[in-house]
């Protein structure tokens, strides 16, 4: 029986010793993926906020605070989502998001993590998102508003919904047109095109006029429309450009200024939103 013992302790002994690394050397360190960073660094007591708008560069999604979710394979939130459903928040370190087609493997968990100080979402195999503090600037955008004038009124909305008046007196030489119609409006060739509701009613296109602005715009690129703030001075103050603004809209009844601009906070809203802070670095 102690011969037995022996024997065991004797071949433990063994593998300790080639399991051991060289005199004078350290064991490596557990390997560890790019980019990973210890849950312990997200504070369970202080969730990260996922609401607003994360993007990539190339895709983006919007976590709105009705519990839906919108994600874009683009930086134009006017452009038809690729996938729409609802989230709901697992815990400080990750939210799961659920497409509307109900079908239980499509769900997703993304994770919150920590990369060089800024917090990011990873979402499937798109690259990691960081938030943004508002949607990027789009062409739409340009147009959004109150348009009057001799051929009309016209509604532009966010929501992607016109509602056009026509004149009360068609111009001379054309055909009485119906007095007033709704539907959707896109931009064709920078041009906008009318998509009536009805059936019965052509669509219209109508050609904008630019009209050329001196602006401060800033030295470098952002995805966003930036905020008003007094000009900076010194390095990385913003350079004058010219920027293109649309002020007159050309349609078969006659021209339509501009008369009011709105604020625009995506397609799948008509109210003003209240702007959303930049998230704040983690320091760790």
């Amino acid at each position: 029986m102690n011969m037995l013992a022996f024997g065991v302790l004797a071949l433990c002994s063994h593998l300790t010793l080639q399991s051991a690394p060289p005199a004078g050397e350290t064991a490596p360190p557990p390997e560890r993926s790019p980019g990973m960073v210890p849950t312990v660094s997200l504070d369970p007591e202080r969730p990260f906020p996922i609401l607003g708008w994360w993007s990539n560069g190339t895709q983006m999604i919007e976590v709105a605070e009705d519990g839906a979710y919108r994600l874009y394979d683009t930086q134009n939130r006017y452009r038809k989502p690729i996938e729409t459903g609802r989230w709901h928040r697992q815990n400080h370190a990750a939210f799961w998001l659920e497409p509307y087609t109900m079908r239980k493997e499509e769900r997703s968990r993304v994770p919150l993590s920590i990369v060089d100080g800024t917090v990011v979402i990873s979402i499937r195999k798109f690259k990691p998102m960081t938030f943004i503090e508002a949607a990027p600037m789009a062409s739409e955008d340009l147009f959004i508003g109150l348009w009057a004038g001799q051929g009309g009124s016209l509604d532009l909305q966010a929501s992607m919904r016109y509602h056009y008046v026509a004149p009360k007196a068609a111009a001379e030489g054309m055909p009485v047109v119906i007095s007033s119609h709704k539907g959707e409006w896109r931009l064709r060739d920078g041009k906008v095109e009318l998509l009536p509701d009805s059936p019965s009613v052509t669509a219209m296109l109508l050609e904008p006029q630019a009209t050329a602005e001196t602006v401060k715009a800033p030295a470098t690129p952002t995805t966003s429309a930036p905020a008003a703030r007094p000009t900076p001075t010194g390095e990385g103050a913003a350079k004058t450009q010219t920027a293109v603004t649309f002020s007159r809209l050309l349609s078969v009844e006659g021209p339509l200024e501009r008369v009011v601009q709105r604020p625009t906070v995506g397609p799948m809203h008509t109210e003003e939103a209240t702007p959303k802070q930049p998230a704040p670095r983690v320091n760790g």
